[in-house]
């Protein structure tokens, strides 16, 4: 029988988890978010005050044109109401960032089909095949059935921590042969998908370098195999970027959605990083849906994204 949650309980738990994902944020929250009460407490208005902000915003990788936007509307704003104090700017610049991150906030679901296939891809080094084994962690949480295939064909590695993950999570798996052709390994994995009625097939691929052509061709490949199928489900094209890259992670993003079309973002390992100041640039630039945001290295630690605990915890509100 499973347990009731009561109000309370409720509620210590999302305090538990804003605790936990102030933590997480730390390095980031020291640039902006919490280091901002003291910068905007009983300060000048003046071209020097703009600058310092400007300062602080690049320097956590919020990107030269989000900034540039951000100072527009606290300049529009304070001649506006005619703002002596920096004090007042406090709030203002937490609603515009908050703003930023609302448009790219939408929760990840795939109930609405029976039948539901989400491809993962980026660059090397990005935690890709981690995060498919926590996102198989979520969903089977959730209900579905998973079933992974290892479309990295190129590296050992790459396989063998696939395996693990469908080991730890308890989810089979499809994979071939090192070398062998990914679009083969994903048809099959579709095959035995609709054979044994599986919700949901999350598909790792090879880490791609954007600059690469025959690299995003093949992923091409993958996607025109799966958009042949003659059965329903809901296609997912996520792209997977490390926090730690800053600004390089929008080139990223424009190749990527350019050449396949992203339906979605998950954004890693910004439990180490100074530089989580990029996730604005990604969310004002492009407008894709960031549905997870990585904190962690344990299979809990992949966190749905939720635009205002994240700017809470970024200021250190309660």
């Amino acid at each position: 029988m499973s347990k009731i949650i009561n109000k309370k309980e409720k509620k210590n738990i999302k305090k538990y988890f804003l605790y936990q994902l102030k933590k997480k944020l730390i390095n980031t929250s020291k640039n902006i978010g919490v280091a901002c009460l003291d910068f905007f407490t009983n300060k000048k208005i003046d071209v020097n005050f703009f600058n310092e902000i400007e300062e602080k915003l690049l320097y956590s990788d919020v990107g030269i044109q989000t900034t540039q936007e951000i100072l527009k509307k606290l300049k529009y704003y304070v001649n506006l109401n005619q703002i002596k104090s920096t004090t007042f700017l406090y709030e203002k610049i937490k609603n515009e960032l908050e703003k930023i991150l609302l448009n790219v906030e939408k929760s990840f679901f795939l109930n609405n089909e029976k039948f539901s296939i989400v491809l993962l891809v980026g660059v090397n080094g990005v935690g890709k095949t981690t995060t498919i084994g926590k996102l198989g962690y979520r969903i089977k949480k959730k209900g579905r059935s998973i079933l992974l295939a290892a479309g990295d064909t190129f590296r050992v590695a790459a396989i063998d921590q696939l395996l693990l993950w469908s080991k730890t999570i308890d989810v089979p798996i499809v994979y071939g042969k090192i070398g062998s052709d990914p679009g083969s390994v994903v048809f099959d994995s579709i095959l035995e998908m609709k054979k044994k009625n599986i919700n949901t097939l999350l598909i790792d691929t090879a880490g791609r370098l954007q600059n690469k052509i025959y690299l995003i061709d093949e992923l091409k490949k993958i996607v025109r195999i799966v958009e042949k199928q003659n059965f329903i489900f809901s296609f997912e094209k996520i792209l997977i970027l490390d926090a730690n890259t800053g600004q390089n992670a929008i080139n990223q993003v424009e190749v990527f959605h350019k050449q396949l079309g992203l339906t979605g973002i998950i954004l890693t390992k910004l439990d180490g990083t100074s530089k989580g100041g990029v996730i604005f640039s990604i969310a004002n630039r492009f407008r894709i849906p960031i549905y997870f945001i990585g904190i962690g290295e344990n299979k809990e630690d992949l966190r749905q994204f939720i635009a205002t605990e994240f700017i809470r915890a970024l200021f250190n509100d309660e």
